[in-house]
């Protein structure tokens, strides 16, 4: 007990040397116990543990295509070294398919693998094809709208073809036991218990 008291006062110490009261703040919050999730509102707690990373280029653009071809291929050589988890969808599509409006594929991306994947896909994509990032959660159309990014130009999306709620959480490869099939959240509740 007097170690934890003693670990607290010197978080304290170091936090009360730093002027800018942000910073002082995410430094306090960054030598604190985790907080209790009970204590945190349903939202609050709740995590977004995957995401889809949508390589898109221009169809009418054969260097685009070779541009984002030669992007997947690079991810499949660095996810079978181990440098991330980043899994592209067997299928390329080469022309619209569901809300995407034009030559794309996926990659679903863990949040265990996100910050490696996502700094290294912003070094190197081309010039030639846009990004679409957004999360998987319960709620499609949210996430392919209001929570979504590009990089490099954007494209309108057909939001239609999406579900406004899904019942589930969207499971695409338990098998690696990442994202949102993970044994066990930092609380100790299997994700699948809190359906």
């Amino acid at each position: 007990m007097d170690a934890e008291l003693a670990k607290l006062s010197l978080a304290a110490a170091t936090v009360a040397k730093i002027d800018n009261p942000a910073v002082a703040a995410a430094a306090a919050a960054a030598r604190a116990p985790p907080a209790d999730r009970r204590a945190l509102s349903k939202e609050e707690a709740e995590e977004i543990k995957e995401f889809h990373f949508h390589v898109y280029w221009h169809t009418s653009d054969p260097s685009a295509r070779a541009a984002a071809l030669a992007l997947r291929d690079d991810i499949l050589r660095l996810n079978a070294l181990g440098f991330f988890v980043a899994v592209p969808l067997a299928r390329v599509n080469e022309g619209p398919i569901g809300p995407h409006p034009m030559g794309s594929y996926e990659v679903w991306v863990p949040t265990e693998h996100f910050a490696r994947f996502y700094q290294w896909i912003v070094r190197n994509r081309n010039e030639k094809v846009s990004v679409l990032l957004h999360p998987l959660s319960k709620e499609e159309v949210l996430d392919h709208t209001t929570r979504a990014v590009f990089m490099g130009p954007s494209a309108p999306l057909w939001v239609d073809v999406l579900r406004p709620k899904l019942e589930h959480w969207p499971l695409q490869y338990p098998e690696l036991g990442l994202g949102y099939s993970r044994p066990a959240d930092q609380d100790g509740r299997a994700r699948a218990e809190e359906e």
